[in-house]
């Protein structure tokens, strides 16, 4: 997966197509397969997410809630917005980890409009997750690139 992700990055149309044909149908790697290409708009990859999306989940289950933030993420990017109340169900979480990974993903997507979804995050009682949302704000309106640094700082 790892070596058709460099190709599909580098722009190789190989790359591109294994992810598509191959590893869109591969049902260990198509999540993963769907975020990368839900991003620049593919529809296919897009029913994917909005598919795994209504799927039954453990709501108490940290690593599939960081795994429905992560397909929001990609399907924002790529345009559709139908489900940004995950996120929102998310910043409101009592799960700080949750709330926080929510935050990162917003400052992922870059979207100024997609501040005010931070005001609950801000107002919370947890002072980590509270600062994390106050720093997302912050990145986002980009002063001085800002929302560069702190991505580059995350990774």
């Amino acid at each position: 997966f790892r070596v058709v992700r460099v190709l599909y990055n580098l722009g190789d149309s190989v790359g591109r197509r294994l992810l598509q044909e191959e590893y869109l149908s591969n049902p260990t790697l198509g999540r993963r397969a769907s975020e990368i290409l839900a991003k620049e708009g593919n529809e296919q990859a897009a029913a994917y997410l909005l598919e795994f999306l209504k799927q039954r989940y453990d709501e108490r289950d940290e690593t599939v809630l960081k795994m429905r933030a992560d397909a929001v993420a990609a399907l924002i990017q790529g345009g559709e917005s139908t489900r940004i109340s995950v996120l929102q169900e998310q910043l409101r979480s009592d799960n700080r980890r949750v709330g926080r990974y929510a935050c990162e993903k917003l400052v992922d997507i870059g979207s100024l409009s997609l501040m005010k979804l931070l005001q609950p995050a801000m107002e919370n009682a947890h002072s980590g997750l509270a600062a994390e949302a106050c720093l997302s704000v912050v990145a986002l309106a980009d002063p001085d690139g800002l929302r560069e640094r702190v991505l580059e700082f995350r990774r």
